[in-house]
């Protein structure tokens, strides 16, 4: 299987936009924007500028929590997943949801609250996506565990997942030997509320089986270890797989090659 997959991914790297026979004529739908842990909406900006030179709208979304003035203990999975909605309900038109890491987690909880007929589809970026009834780290390992919290710490009294080490932080985000890469990294990087990981996903089988699937699995991620994505890949039975050769954040070190992989995905399923 991983062979296969990652034959797909330097084929369709290799294709301008990955696309496959006719594209349809639909207008594109906004490119809504999710990102993980640890980070803001700013982080997709690399992906972003491109794909709005091809005529996308897009819309990267900040989560509740990005900053220290806000009580951690009350950014609940719940809470971050219907403030997604809000975001989106200023949106007209069909949508297409990208989420990174932990964003796969808002997303699918998202179906349960947001109005589901504007989406069209889900691109999974090295992202969690838990199925009903379950957790959003359930498929990790122990090793992608002690990689991150050989950076960060659990302030059990304010609620808080605190960045204690930059520089570790940085190097099990990123594959990459790049000063400059892991700076950017740290500049985007913020404090993460805890509570998320003790939700439990809800949606309708229904909803969640109708959307055409992507999902990208970063091949050197130590946040979100390949045997781990591919656990997740084999639970969601994506429509569309790829493999790149990357760390856990695609969108800053390999941001061509992903709006490639969005641009094929979305233009193919509209």
């Amino acid at each position: 299987m991983y062979k296969k997959l990652v034959m797909a991914s330097i084929a369709c790297l290799s294709v301008a936009g990955c696309s496959m026979g006719k594209v349809s004529e639909e207008p594109k739908p906004t490119l809504v924007f999710v990102h993980g842990a640890h980070l803001t909406g700013e982080s997709w900006a690399k992906v972003i500028e491109p794909l709005k030179s091809e005529g996308y709208k897009t819309l990267a979304v900040d989560l509740p929590g990005r900053n220290d003035s806000q009580d951690p203990k009350e950014v609940t999975l719940s809470v971050s997943s219907k403030a997604l909605c809000q975001a989106m309900s200023e949106v007209k038109g069909s949508v297409s949801l990208v989420a990174h890491s932990q964003g796969g987690a808002v997303v699918n909880h998202a179906l349960s609250f947001c109005g589901t007929n504007q989406i069209q589809s889900i691109a999974y970026i090295a992202a969690v996506a838990p199925l009903k009834g379950a957790k959003p780290f359930g498929l990790l390992s122990k090793e992608d565990d002690e990689n991150y919290f050989s950076a960060v710490e659990y302030d059990k009294k304010s609620g808080w997942l605190k960045i204690k080490d930059p520089q570790a932080f940085a190097g099990v985000f990123t594959f990459s030997s790049s000063d400059s890469v892991k700076e950017e990294v740290l500049a985007l990087a913020v404090n993460e509320p805890a509570a998320i990981a003790d939700g439990t996903v809800e949606y309708a089988n229904e909803t969640f089986s109708k959307l055409k699937k992507l999902y990208v699995y970063t091949e050197h991620d130590k946040i979100i270890s390949l045997s781990s994505q591919q656990k997740i890949g084999a639970s969601i039975k994506p429509d569309v797989e790829v493999v790149m050769e990357t760390g856990h954040l695609p969108m800053l070190t390999k941001p061509e090659g992903l709006v490639k992989v969005l641009d094929g995905f979305v233009s193919n399923n509209r």
